[in-house]
């Protein structure tokens, strides 16, 4: 389910400029109970995680 990209999300918080981990520790906390619906911002997130691994921390493609 999406818990484990929540989980991606919080290992990477320490990329993601501008990023305070324990504020979006708390936000996905929030998400979750139900207290508050922060999905636009975490999906954000996520994908921004996901393009970053397939992108950057890849490194450079091969010209093979």
């Amino acid at each position: 389910g999406v818990g484990r990209f929540l989980d991606q999300l919080i290992d990477s918080a320490d990329k993601i400029e501008g990023v305070n981990k324990s504020k979006l520790v708390k936000m996905i906390g929030e998400h979750t109970s139900g207290a508050k619906n922060h999905q636009s911002i975490l999906c954000r997130l996520i994908y921004y995680v996901i393009w970053r691994q397939q992108y950057i921390d890849a490194g450079p493609l091969s010209a093979n």
